[in-house]
């Protein structure tokens, strides 16, 4: 993991994890008129936050099903 501020600007720093929490949204199997099986459309966000050691702050969020 490297801060995004920082390599822009071409500086070093080492980067510490500060938080991270998800949400928690149930997935539903929906199937259509056919029988079919609708793509689950609830999706769940991990946000992780982050802190480097030249005190810049930054959030990365990833999806998951």
């Amino acid at each position: 993991m490297r801060c995004p501020v920082c390599v822009s600007e071409g500086k070093t720093s080492q980067a510490y994890l500060i938080s991270r929490w998800s949400t928690l949204l149930h997935a539903v199997e929906t199937y259509d008129e056919e029988g079919k099986r609708v793509p689950n459309q609830k999706m769940n966000w991990t946000t992780t936050q982050y802190r480097c050691s030249n005190g810049h702050l930054w959030e990365e969020k990833e999806r998951s099903s």
